[in-house]
């Protein structure tokens, strides 16, 4: 009996029960997605979606035919249409692939600023109409600075079966002399 008390004790104390642990820090990439019930929650989500470089947060912000009995729809800006032919067929599995590839090719910790300044908003009851003027500055892998993408872009917004606004068409309209987001869509499609 008293081998088995000893057995027990000395089991015990190898195996260190009683001794605190160091504990783990706590995750510092939280996401900063919020339930977009209204039209500026779900643009915010959006430019949080490029900061946090999260694809599924940036998936939520676009409407999904499980969701909503709409369609996503991109319209490329003329010019990057004719040099991006695959631009012409998008939906939403191309800004699922355009997306992942984008983000891989960008430095690791420093964010994408997507920076949306509202031009015009028109609203429906369950859908709405929003223009921004918009600068996307990325920050590529092996460049110094970052590259900005700037332009117009129109949405077109309705509220999910969920109760969740999200975005049914994206129009972009490129500015003269500096690279559109339709560009960058394109570069980054396959």
């Amino acid at each position: 009996m008293n081998r088995i008390i000893l057995a027990s004790l000395l089991f015990l104390s190898a195996c260190d029960l009683f001794t605190t642990r160091v504990p783990e820090s706590p995750d510092s990439g939280r996401s900063q997605q919020i339930t977009a019930v209204t039209p500026q929650q779900l643009f915010e989500n959006f430019e949080n979606s490029f900061k946090e470089k999260f694809l599924d947060n940036y998936m939520i912000c676009l409407a999904d035919t499980v969701f909503i009995d709409k369609k996503f729809v991109f319209i490329p800006d003329g010019e990057a249409a004719s040099r991006y032919p695959i631009l012409n067929d998008w939906n939403l599995n191309s800004e699922k692939q355009y997306f992942n590839n984008f983000i891989s090719q960008t430095k690791k910790d420093i964010p994408v600023i997507l920076t949306l300044t509202e031009v015009a908003n028109n609203s429906f009851g369950d859908s709405a109409y929003y223009q921004f003027d918009y600068s996307l500055l990325v920050p590529f892998q092996g460049e110094s600075e970052s590259a900005e993408y700037s332009g117009t872009c129109k949405f077109t917004i309705c509220l999910d079966r969920s109760n969740k606004w999200v975005i049914t068409r994206w129009e972009d309209i490129a500015k003269a002399d500096v690279p559109s987001w339709s560009q960058l869509k394109g570069k980054f499609a396959n």
